[in-house]
């Protein structure tokens, strides 16, 4: 399976997440708040300039009412000397009804003499005799009269305003943009946009502010409300014009802004993540190999060394690392050696309580490796062997000189005593933890396969395989080893007796192996026994039995 193209540094080790938070929150965090406060901003911004616009369109509104208002009050004046003169009545665009003929050329008709359709109180009545035009709300609904004196005393000349021409203001506005237009006591103009009364709902009793919002029907609205003061012209009460428009549409923008600021948001946490991706590829590297080092290491591998090339602390600290490697295995190496020295002085010591077993120990040792070898164990197994085959007979300080040396057969309590070296043996090494995994060559090197070995009788399988293995090499140098009471055996004679004992005495896996590396020349003694006590051994054909 081929790796894949890119490796996501960021979630494989906790300091990966650390450092990659850290990034993200760093870069992020600024990138973030500018984000928030770009929005804010732009959002506000928008909101003052949908009230500016409203504000204009309100103004503009205004300007346009009064403009209306003053062309409708020229049209009385003229529509009124017009209808007393007889001429035909010409309007122009006017937008007043007079008397109560339709004119077809006009939207005016007028109304001369008694009989008003309006109250006026008193000052509007001495206003209008002083030749002022006075704007009323009429009896009807939604209904607005202007009346003005005539030059003739005692006529008076009125005239409806036709409702669809004050609206007609609305036209200027752009489109979402709503309109009402009220006096204290009616409507009159829009007001029933977006929704009938929404607008005459939002509009507050007093002008505190001119700024308004309110929720309606089709979600949050923004207005702005200006008063019309008709007082010094038109003799009536201030109009309240509001002009609204929803909050989404000044915001129509914003979607676009947010739109693009999203994706810089996104396109920055992805730089950041790439970048703090490179970054920590270029940590983590090194620091895993140093991991894998010292996993390594802690696994016994002194050799290996970590190679880390980044010109930086890094590889500072690999050099660190490899030279405290180097170090520690040149210590560990002295260690061992002493180690080494240590067990063979005291196997030596061993052999030398006797002249006759001298040189026994490095035989045996030397012949159990060859063995191991033969039959396949690793570098650690055979190094178990070495070690415990020299120390196979450390029990042995416990057993008197005169059993050891004694020129005759032994009698029960001197076989006991020697029986028991292997026990003995056992609780020399067993303090050493370090040692515990020669203890079973130690205690089972003279057991049997047929089970009627010493110290536990154990048979076939239940005997340690590497204690098979010294029980061999440890019974063919005895037999080959002169005794008090006798010469070492020839060579053939104990090769006759090891094979006669394949799968009786000894595991036949083993003495195979011991015939084919005896072909070879390996098994051969390279030291010349001086001399050895056959009595430490199980009779093989009750003389092999007796060999130590």
């Amino acid at each position: 399976m081929s790796k894949p193209a890119f490796r996501w540094k960021g979630f494989e080790t906790k300091v990966a997440r650390r450092v990659l938070i850290l990034f993200l929150f760093c870069a992020g965090l600024p990138v973030l708040t500018f984000a928030v406060l770009g929005y804010v901003q732009v959002r506000s911004e928008l909101t003052d300039q949908s009230w500016q616009r409203l504000s204009v369109a309100s103004e503009t509104v205004a300007m346009s009412l009064i403009e209306r208002l003053l062309l409708l009050e020229a049209d009385l004046s003229r529509g009124g000397l017009d209808r007393e003169e007889g001429a035909p009545l010409v309007l122009g665009d006017g937008g007043l009804w007079l008397s109560r003929n339709q004119v077809s050329a006009s939207s005016l008709e007028a109304g001369v003499g008694d009989g008003l359709p309006v109250d006026l109180n008193p000052s509007q009545a001495s206003a209008l005799e002083r030749g002022a035009t006075i704007l009323r709300s009429g009896r009807a609904p939604n209904e607005l009269v202007m009346l003005r004196s005539a030059p003739r005393k005692g006529v008076i000349w009125w005239g409806t305003i036709n409702p669809g021409y004050l609206e007609s203001v609305a036209q200027i506005l752009p489109d979402q943009t709503a309109l009402c237009v009220r006096t204290t006591r009616r409507l009159l103009v829009g007001c029933e946009e977006p929704a009938p009364n929404e607008m005459t709902r939002a509009m507050p009793r007093s002008m505190t502010s001119d700024q308004i919002t309110w929720t309606g029907s089709d979600g949050a609205r923004l207005g702005v409300q200006r008063e019309l003061f008709l007082a010094s012209e038109f003799s009536t009460d201030s109009w309240r014009i509001l002009v609204s428009e929803p909050r989404s549409a000044g915001m129509a923008a914003i979607q676009s802004f947010t739109r693009t600021l999203a994706l810089v948001v996104i396109l920055s946490v992805l730089l950041v993540a790439l970048a703090s991706d490179v970054q920590l590829n270029r940590m983590l590297g090194p620091v895993a190999r140093l991991k894998e080092g010292t996993e390594r290491v802690a696994q016994g591998d002194l050799a290996s060394r970590v190679q880390v090339a980044t010109g930086d602390e890094f590889e500072e600290l690999a050099d660190s690392f490899n030279d405290m490697v180097g170090r520690i295995g040149g210590l560990l190496e002295a260690l061992d050696q002493l180690n080494i020295g240590t067990i063979r002085a005291l196997a030596s010591a061993i052999d030398a309580k006797s002249h006759w077993t001298s040189g026994h120990s490095e035989r045996v040792t030397q012949l159990s490796v060859e063995l191991g070898r033969e039959l396949g164990l690793d570098a650690g197994e055979l190094e178990v062997i070495e070690r415990g085959a020299i120390l196979h007979d450390v029990g042995k300080i416990a057993v008197p000189l005169a059993v050891l040396d004694k020129p005759g057969p032994l009698d029960d309590q001197e076989w006991q005593a020697m029986r028991a070296h292997t026990l003995h043996g056992v609780k020399i090494v067993e303090p050493i933890t370090q040692y515990a995994p020669l203890l079973p060559i130690i205690e089972q090197h003279h057991e049997r396969w047929d089970g009627t070995g010493y110290p536990h009788g154990l048979n076939r399988e239940e005997i340690d395989f590497k204690a098979r293995i010294v029980a061999v090499a440890d019974t063919f140098d005895a037999m080959t080893s002169d005794r008090p009471y006798r010469e070492g055996l020839p060579i053939e004679k104990a090769l006759s007796i090891i094979e006669t004992e394949r799968g009786i005495g000894f595991d036949p896996r083993v003495v195979d192996a011991f015939l084919r590396i005896h072909a070879s020349g390996i098994a051969t003694p390279d030291v010349t026994p001086l001399n050895a006590h056959l009595n430490e051994d199980v009779a093989l054909k009750r003389e092999v039995r007796r060999m130590a």
